[in-house]
């Protein structure tokens, strides 16, 4: 500890020395650049140090040439990004993507656009911000890997808000790739937790918790106990959803002896979480208790749950009704953040869509443009030629004229002749033809009655077969004690339904080809005549959420604007 204390005194020192040595040498434009240069390295390092000495600088950028007075101004929205108080004023960042636009520093440029993007990103204007990182990926230096990291980084990002979470695993691949070349090891730390929360996303939970494992280890090689320590939180958070709860509270008690300010909110949750999963009320109550001082707003709507529902269950009526009347205030200022947040997704996938949309419709416009050029030219060979050949064709012509009518009036006599018989034979086949028409439709009749008769008797038995499958019975036990399904319990359930009802699967990939494998596990217990209730135990998601999917099904799969109950109806009868 007193090493620490010195090792900072000194540095602190060495930063009052260098600063004061820049104030006197910056009489010139060159000792202004040193200056600037300096900051920037500062950045990753002292950050708050460089943003202190930009900032006493702010009074003499009017004498500095326009050069610096740019360099300054992309400084200072840099460090104020690493310092949490990004600068969003959209006007500035622009004017600085602009100006080096028409310069000849890929550094810079590249620094412009991600910053640029950052300033969109945090306005939640995807469609603006991800334009923005791809210009700072393509044009960064070829060893900027720090650069193409975070900016992958920030696209993968934007996908995963518009629930695109292929493309954002694809990001987040590509900056573990440059933080691998660049032998970043806490940015291959976060990458790797990056990839963990795609895989969580799209229910896999083996993939991401073998991704956590794999970030835990690199965490023990560099002995960093704070990323260690979060690492190991969302461990136990992925635990607790597949029901491991040993496991959770192995990785859940490492987290807990050291907490940092930044992490306690979420800490503190997952552990509220896997106790309430546990069913142990005092330590739910306990945590829950301590994200009331220190949790976020999600964080605290749930533990005003808990310390409701275990105040109700000890009763305590007093405290319950105090807390239940945080939990409402809380979850009216979520339903409002989300609504927002929604609208926000919206939007910019609507901008997103709209500017592709406009994109394709120049490249059409261009090809257009090119065929009709393409046609015209060749439109006037044509015509030439077809004018050349008229000329020889009239006169072929008025020869073959008097030929082809001597041949017509031959061939019109023969031709009355032969409808005149052909007439005495079809009034004959006529006849013959009603009669096994007839005969056919009666055939068919039979055959149509006695399909459907099997049709329903082979349905009625693969159901009940179905229904009293062992997968079923398993997941209807799971789901009476709240327990989320595995991936192995939805293979099994698929397994089952291909067996017995096949075409119930078939029909609706038919129907919806993009179907996803949860919405798809939805239907699936819907038609096995499982309960809302128990859905929402074995998918993990909400009763509200789920009437959401529900009915947004109704429309991709039937084309209709019904409830979720009338999904429920339509899904019968697939």
């Amino acid at each position: 500890m007193r090493n620490h204390c010195l090792t900072y005194q000194l540095q602190q020192t060495l930063f009052i020395i260098t600063t004061i040595m820049l104030i006197v040498s910056c009489g010139s434009d060159k000792q202004t650049r040193a200056m600037l240069e300096k900051a920037e390295e500062m950045c990753e390092t002292n950050p708050d140090s460089a943003y202190q000495l930009l900032k006493n600088y702010s009074d003499d950028i009017k004498k500095w040439n326009k050069s610096d007075r740019m360099y300054y101004k992309l400084l200072s929205i840099k460090l104020s990004d690493k310092c949490d108080s990004l600068n969003t004023n959209e006007q500035d960042i622009l004017d600085i993507v602009k100006y080096y636009e028409k310069r000849n520093n890929k550094h810079l440029l590249s620094n412009a656009y991600y910053y640029a993007g950052r300033i969109f990103y945090d306005r939640q204007e995807f469609d603006q911000a991800l334009p923005f990182f791809l210009k700072a990926i393509d044009n960064a230096e070829s060893n900027d890997y720090h650069l193409k990291s975070v900016a992958n980084s920030q696209c993968g990002y934007v996908f995963m808000y518009q629930d695109l979470y292929n493309e954002g695993e694809k990001c987040f691949k590509e900056s573990l790739r440059n933080d691998s070349l660049n032998n970043d090891t806490i940015g291959i730390i976060y990458d790797i937790r990056d990839i963990a929360t795609v895989h969580e996303s799209n229910g896999d939970y083996r993939k991401a918790i073998d991704c956590l494992l794999k970030a835990h280890k690199i965490c023990q090689s560099q002995n960093d106990l704070s990323l260690m320590h979060s690492v190991e939180a969302y461990l136990a958070s992925v635990y607790t959803k597949i029901g491991e709860y040993n496991h959770a509270k192995k990785y859940l008690s490492n987290s807990l002896k050291e907490i940092q300010h930044s992490d306690s909110s979420s800490i503190y949750s997952v552990a509220m979480n896997l106790y309430e999963a546990m069913h142990n009320d005092d330590s739910t109550a306990y945590y829950s208790k301590r994200l009331e001082s220190v949790g976020k707003i999600y964080a605290k709507e749930s533990a005003y749950k808990n310390m409701t529902r275990i105040n109700l269950r000890r009763g305590n009526i007093t405290e319950a009704n105090r807390c239940f009347e945080q939990f409402l205030i809380f979850s009216d200022s979520i339903r409002n953040i989300t609504a927002t947040e929604n609208v926000a997704r919206i939007n910019s996938l609507y901008k997103i869509q709209k500017k592709e949309n406009e994109n394709q419709r120049l490249r059409n416009e261009k090809q257009r443009l090119i065929f009709f050029l393409i046609l015209a030219f060749l439109s006037i060979i044509i015509l030439y030629l077809m004018y050349r050949d008229n000329r020889n064709k009239k006169r072929e012509a008025q020869f073959r004229e008097k030929e082809l009518y001597e041949k017509y009036s031959t061939l019109r006599i023969a031709k009355d002749e032969m409808e005149l018989l052909d007439k005495i034979k079809i009034n004959e086949s006529e006849k013959i033809i009603n009669d096994k028409k007839i005969y056919v439709e009666n055939l068919e009749e039979q055959v149509s009655k006695l399909k459907e008769a099997l049709n329903v008797q082979t349905i009625t038995h693969n159901e009940e077969k179905l229904l009293n499958s062992p997968t079923v019975l398993r997941l209807q036990q799971m789901a009476q004690i709240g327990k989320s399904a595995s991936s192995e319990d939805w293979k099994d359930l698929h397994d089952a339904f291909n067996a017995d009802m096949s075409d119930f699967i078939n029909g609706i990939r038919a129907k919806y080809p993009q179907i996803r494998n949860t919405e798809l596990n939805i239907c699936l217990l819907i038609r096995t005549k499982f309960s809302m209730k128990e859905i929402s135990n074995l998918t993990g998601i909400s009763l509200q959420y789920l009437s959401m999917i529900r009915s947004r099904l109704s429309k991709k799969i039937f084309q209709t604007d019904g409830g979720a109950k009338d999904f429920d109806r339509l899904l019968f009868t697939i």
